[in-house]
């Protein structure tokens, strides 16, 4: 299976990732899905130094990701996808790419305005609300785990409680 974890997280690649879960899943190759980041060469070579030994860093936007995935590009490495936030994974259900996973993980959304607060670590926009929903219904279950030794929590009851809110 090409791609082996799904992570939200608008830290990124930190401790936490290198620790965990590209140890935990034997990862070869870190994606960073979002247009934003794919442009900004300083970004990418300041999170090219935190990358783990043994493994590649690339960033990519959400239309080069689809065409790269398509032709197969990533079938022969242990792959984890990181986003910065929803959008860009929403993008790539929406150009059609169901990725072969049960799961996405939620590792951190810090809250800033106009978010409501799920956990400690975890708020969202409205938009953000909607985009999870929507990838659940995908089939894609919602996992909210920063670390990979905590217990696992799952975020659509808590969403669809949070509805209201907005």
């Amino acid at each position: 299976m090409p791609i082996a974890l799904a992570r939200i997280d608008d830290r990124l690649i930190h401790g936490q990732v290198i620790v965990g879960w590209v140890r935990n899943y034997s990862i070869n190759l870190i994606i960073i899905v979002d247009d934003e980041i794919s442009k900004d060469k300083v970004q990418l070579s300041v999170l090219r130094i935190t990358t783990p030994p043994g493994a590649q860093l690339y960033a990519l936007s959400v239309k080069g990701f689809v065409e790269r995935y398509n032709q197969g590009l990533f079938d022969k490495y242990n792959v984890m996808l990181i986003f910065k936030d929803t959008v860009a994974l929403r993008g790539i259900s929406d150009l059609g790419v169901k990725l072969p996973l049960e799961m996405i993980n939620i590792g951190g959304m810090r809250w800033k305005e106009g978010r409501v607060q799920l956990n400690q670590s975890v708020s969202v926009s409205k938009q953000e609300l909607e985009d999870l929903l929507y990838l659940n219904s995908l089939g894609y279950k919602l996992e909210y785990r920063q670390v990979l030794t905590y217990e696992p929590v799952d975020l659509v009851p808590i969403l669809n409680k949070k509805k209201g809110e907005f």
